[in-house]
């Protein structure tokens, strides 16, 4: 997703610069909430939906599966992906001891 978001907002929509009608196809199979924007869950349905078709077709059992990404909701929010590294890099930062523990015997002003 990242490469075809282009102006880095997090969504695939008209500020991307894609085709009316390539926009239009996208919106049409992927947007599945409505928002006339793709973000990583729109995308993750639209992958669901074309791997139950295929296995529709061959029947095999349908998959289900929730989208594992979460949306920020609006600008400057962190997600878990962030606060995991800014966890890892206050660690990192703090424990210069390298004993996996921010603690006392760590040399911290």
């Amino acid at each position: 997703m990242l490469e075809h978001d282009l102006n880095g907002d997090g969504l695939i929509n008209a500020g991307d610069g894609w085709t009316d009608e390539d926009l239009a196809d996208a919106m049409y199979y992927c947007d599945m909430n409505g928002d006339e924007s793709l973000d990583a869950c729109d995308i993750h349905g639209c992958l669901m939906e074309m791997e139950n078709a295929y296995r529709a077709e061959n029947n095999y059992p349908m998959l289900f599966c929730d989208c594992p990404f979460i949306i920020a909701d609006c600008d400057g929010m962190w997600n878990c992906s962030d606060i995991e590294a800014i966890s890892l890099e206050l660690i990192y930062y703090y424990d210069t001891n390298m004993d996996g523990t921010v603690n006392p015997n760590d040399d911290v002003e």
